[in-house]
């Protein structure tokens, strides 16, 4: 029993799981290992996990460790050293004072492996992130506002500008933002359809507001709104009046074009 009891209590020096019935194999988890080779790991930007396995001879409740074996698994951050990674882990497995002192061998082999990159958000989860910046009731509006804009205009290309003041998703037939005929603009208190060549246009029913050379915009009380017949009458104009026509037949793509580092509170602070 005492004989046990000290097997214990070193292998609890490793933290080393035994078997109550002190079978031939232990489990063991080489916290000395890791502790020198994990103060060391910041020098390589690495990091570790390990398995290890315990292997005993003597069945009749005494017995003795015959082999220790270890397997640490490094892995390397982007941009670290795997050669210094792997001299640190020679390193931490000589200065181990347990193994140096223990009367039989600790077999150690390391498996390097580098950290995969973190794939970059797509345009459309950057869209999404910029839209859940705002409150629920304007961003349950834009996303209504933006799926009609889809439905009435397939094949668009939307390019997003997430201004400081404002963030603007503009729809046209090709990636050139000149050739953009609207855009949904979204604020922190309403959300606009801008024709941006609205000045030219004929409008009989005075839906249409501003004052500027260019670009007229109306007001979305709702996404019902884009589906009045007068608003409908006048995207029906303005789409006509377009250089390069809208093609339906292509798959529709969203680019971002600018995110501002000054970017305004999205939500009204009361």
């Amino acid at each position: 029993m005492l004989r046990v009891r000290a097997i214990r209590h070193f292998m609890e020096m490793r933290r080393v799981i035994i078997p109550r019935n002190c079978s031939s194999q232990a489990y063991p988890r080489a916290t000395c290992f890791g502790t020198c080779i994990s103060a060391r790991s910041t020098e390589s930007r690495s990091s570790i996990t390990w398995t290890s396995n315990g292997t005993m001879e003597g069945g009749d409740g005494s017995g003795q460790f015959v082999k220790a074996e270890l397997r640490p698994k490094i892995t390397i951050a982007r941009g670290g050293d795997s050669a210094r990674a792997l001299a640190l882990h020679e390193e931490a497995h000589r200065l181990c004072f347990i193994a140096r002192s223990v009367n039989f061998p600790v077999d150690i082999e390391a498996a390097m492996a580098r950290n995969k990159p973190s794939a970059e958000p797509s345009a459309k989860q950057q869209l999404a992130h910029f839209i859940s910046q705002f409150s629920p009731e304007i961003a349950s509006l834009a996303r209504a506002a933006l799926s009609t804009m889809r439905d009435r205009l397939p094949g668009a290309f939307e390019l997003v500008y997430d201004n400081a003041y404002a963030l603007v998703v503009g729809f046209g037939p090709t990636p050139r933002p000149s050739e953009a005929i609207f855009s949904v603009v979204i604020y922190p208190k309403k959300v606009s359809l801008c024709f941006l060549y609205g000045a030219r246009l004929y409008d009989a029913e005075h839906l249409l507001q501003g004052s500027g050379n260019q670009v007229r915009h109306i007001r979305l009380e709702s996404a019902a709104t884009l589906k009045k017949r007068g608003v409908r009458a006048l995207m029906n104009v303005a789409i006509g009046d377009a250089v390069t026509p809208f093609d339906a037949t292509r798959r529709g793509q969203t680019i971002v074009r600018a995110i501002s580092k000054n970017r305004r509170p999205r939500r009204v602070i009361l």
